[in-house]
């Protein structure tokens, strides 16, 4: 299967600038239950350091909030989510990122003012939940636990690299507007493109199956 990168019909707009709030791993785990101020800026896409004492960030949670400037009817894209996340819009939990690999997409229409917070959790409870006993183990990675959680080596390997797993996210993320009666990403289900060579000629099929009740329109 391949994955529509695009259209002509689309408009991506970068979301850049957040708020950041750091707790303790547990503390505020719903939207209101954080506080209302004292947030501190954040430019995605971009790694959450060490705080003032040292601490690593990977070892608390971390609060993202953003407010839509304009209405969005289009889908929200987070292209790189490290590593485990949870996207809130209004308050609701819409979506969870369990693999930093993977992007994150989601259909929304939302209204002007509409608040996206996303929750990026300590890994520690994680790693420790996973299964104890393994067949293989990787001696040069530590803990243990982190070959079950979809992140990178990288931060754990003790002599080869610094200390401190990449936490936050480190690609971009995107607010992409659909026109409205034209055919978008957001209105295909499957993208499938076959390549053949016929007597010396290239040929390329593009095969999309649209959603349920989707008109075909043109693409371009």
């Amino acid at each position: 299967m391949a994955r529509i990168a695009g259209s002509s019909a689309e408009q991506r707009i970068a979301l850049e600038r957040w708020e950041h709030w750091r707790c303790a791993p547990g503390r505020g785990v719903a939207p209101d239950a954080l506080p209302a101020g004292d947030w501190g800026g954040f430019t995605a896409p971009g790694l959450f350091g060490p705080d003032a004492e040292g601490r690593l960030a990977e070892v608390d949670d971390h609060w993202l909030r953003h407010t839509l400037d304009a209405p969005l009817d289009g889908y929200l894209l987070l292209n790189g989510l490290a590593s485990h996340a949870d996207l809130y819009i209004d308050g609701q939990l819409r979506a969870q990122s369990r693999s930093m690999f993977m992007p994150l997409r989601l259909d929304v229409n939302l209204p002007a003012g509409s608040e996206i917070m996303l929750r990026f959790h300590a890994l520690d409870d994680a790693i420790k939940a996973a299964p104890r006993r393994a067949r293989w183990r990787p001696m040069m990675i530590e803990p243990n636990g982190l070959r079950y959680i979809r992140t990178t080596a990288l931060g754990s390997m003790d002599g080869w690299c610094p200390e401190g797993r990449p936490t936050g996210p480190y690609r971009s993320i995107l607010a992409v507007q659909c026109a409205p009666g034209q055919l978008t990403s957001r209105e295909i289900e499957t993208c499938e493109i076959r390549a053949a060579l016929v007597d010396g000629t290239g040929h390329l099929t593009l095969l999309l199956r649209l959603k349920p009740g989707i008109a075909a329109r043109h693409l371009r």
